[in-house]
């Protein structure tokens, strides 16, 4: 799609709530206790949009494209330049227009929205993908001849790497093949994994990597000891893709845990597999794993996150969910029970959130709560001039704009677009009528009419599920002699 650039709507910006609980030894989440979800400080009016969770640090993006740490800093995983250590976050220098961060054992991988990717932090078994096993990295490094990155996820000691070609490219420790080449036991170049095409999203375990293909069906390599590969032998170690699950029809999302894998559908329906030792399938069984996915007794969920064994569901009614192991407290019910094997409401998290975020490799989990929309619709431009001399339409006569869907948080969900308030004898298409988040459509309006306007026509975006309905307006003014060359989408 052609990007959307600079663009303008009217959904209100609404300010988001960071929330955090589970393990707090080095004040990843906050000062003090957390066994119970508690605000984390950051300075007024600042707007985050996306967090992420290592070992003993978080890194959040806020919607002005700058990142922010806190926590443990021993190894330079704040990003900072120092080794010192906090409880409140602050920025990360050298960071702009930054799309994406991820934070995985000691380390922290930020993707830009040129598709740079960027790490810092310990580089043991050269995690940074910087050429080397150095002593790591204490600011931001950029990860050279990458290409145009779309996605990014990362796990204890490896990072995956999802190209817009749809390539998967790896980097890191590789003690039981997790990188999907070879057998050196690390990379500190990054590698194009062999046998993958087409890839739309990728997912970080412990120790072995997911993709997802377009037409539905889940690829994986690495360790295979629960049965996170699927099917296969328990114990398998797979060292270049193969197959796991599929083809799984409307796939909204993928996560892996240390051990286990969560799918979201389209509608709103998840699936499990893998390692069940502390119940993280939530599939309310003391199976000890399962290697075909499973279906869980918790619907209309918009929302999940998968911690190594524990994980999180969100609701389109706002509430928030729990399961697996519930080591101090990351479940965010209290540090009693030490397991859960089935969906249990967090009652103590507020209502209204809509993003929640895990990197897999923390013992504690953070949330973004919201009273905003999950998406918004932007135009680009918001106003446009229709040429209708004497109220005939020449071949060619149109107004375009570029329309964008924005989420609110990691919504990833598809919206139909449809314009309201045209005036009479005016149509509007779009193309393509269905898009999602990160995508552009174009609007093309045409027709016939003697009226000069100006005209105020309502673009509104439609979420199936949840159902969710945001609108912005588009200008539209009739002429009789050509306006100025219409700008095009910004680059």
């Amino acid at each position: 799609m052609p990007p959307a650039g600079p663009a303008h709507g009217t959904t209100p910006d609404v300010p988001t709530q960071l929330m955090g609980w589970g393990s707090n030894s080095a004040g990843q989440v906050t000062a003090g206790p957390a066994v119970l979800p508690l605000p984390v400080p950051v300075p007024g009016g600042l707007d985050f949009v996306d967090a992420s969770t290592g070992t003993n640090h978080s890194v959040a993006l806020a919607k002005d494209g700058r990142v922010w740490s806190w926590g443990a800093n021993n190894s330079g995983q704040l990003g900072d330049g120092t080794d010192v250590s906090r409880t409140e976050p602050a920025p990360v220098p050298g960071l702009t227009d930054i799309v994406e961060v991820r934070a995985g054992s000691v380390f922290s991988v930020a993707l830009d929205s040129h598709g740079r990717v960027y790490s810092w932090g310990v580089n043991t078994s050269g995690r940074l993908g910087l050429g080397s096993v150095d002593a790591g990295r204490s600011t931001p490094t950029r990860i050279p001849s990458l290409g145009e990155i779309a996605q990014i996820d990362v796990s204890l000691a490896h990072v995956l790497a999802r190209r817009s070609d749809g390539t998967v490219w790896s980097w890191g420790s590789n003690l039981v093949g997790e990188l999907g080449y070879g057998t050196a036991p690390y990379s500190a170049f990054p590698t194009m994994v062999p046998g993958l095409a087409d890839v739309v999203d990728v997912a970080a375990g412990d120790v072995f990597s997911l993709a997802l293909r377009r037409d539905g069906t889940v690829s994986g390599w690495g360790s295979n000891a629960e049965r996170q590969l699927g099917n296969a032998d328990a114990g398998e170690i797979r060292l270049s893709p193969g197959y796991v699950a599929g083809p799984i029809s409307g796939v909204a999302d993928l996560e892996a845990g240390g051990d286990f894998v969560m799918v979201l559908l389209s509608d709103g329906t998840l699936r499990t597999w893998g390692s069940n030792v502390r119940g993280q399938l939530g599939i309310h069984s003391p199976v000890g794993n399962a290697g075909a996915p499973a279906k869980l007794q918790i619907a209309r969920v918009t929302q999940i996150s998968a911690a190594r064994r524990s994980a999180l569901a969100l609701t389109d009614d706002s509430r928030a969910y729990s399961w697996g192991v519930n080591a101090l407290g990351i479940l965010g019910i209290g540090d009693l029970p030490t397991e859960m094997r089935a969906p249990t409401e967090i009652t103590a998290l507020p209502g209204g959130t809509v993003a929640l975020a895990s990197s897999g490799v923390g013992g504690h989990m953070l949330a973004l709560r919201t009273d905003s929309p999950l998406f918004q619709v932007k135009l680009n431009p918001a106003a446009g001039t229709l040429v209708l001399p004497s109220g005939l339409a020449p071949a060619g006569a149109q107004a375009n704009t570029w329309v964008s869907i924005a989420s609110v948080g990691s919504y990833r969900g598809s919206v139909t677009l449809k314009a309201t308030g045209l005036p009479p004898g005016i149509k509007a298409t779009f193309s393509p009528p269905i898009v999602s988040s990160g995508e552009s459509a174009q609007l093309t309006l045409s027709g016939v009419s003697l009226e000069t306007g100006p005209y105020t026509i309502a673009v509104t975006g439609t979420s199936a599920f949840p159902l969710k309905q945001v609108s912005a307006t588009y200008t539209l003014t009739l002429a009789d002699s050509p306006p100025p060359a219409p700008d095009g989408p910004a680059g």
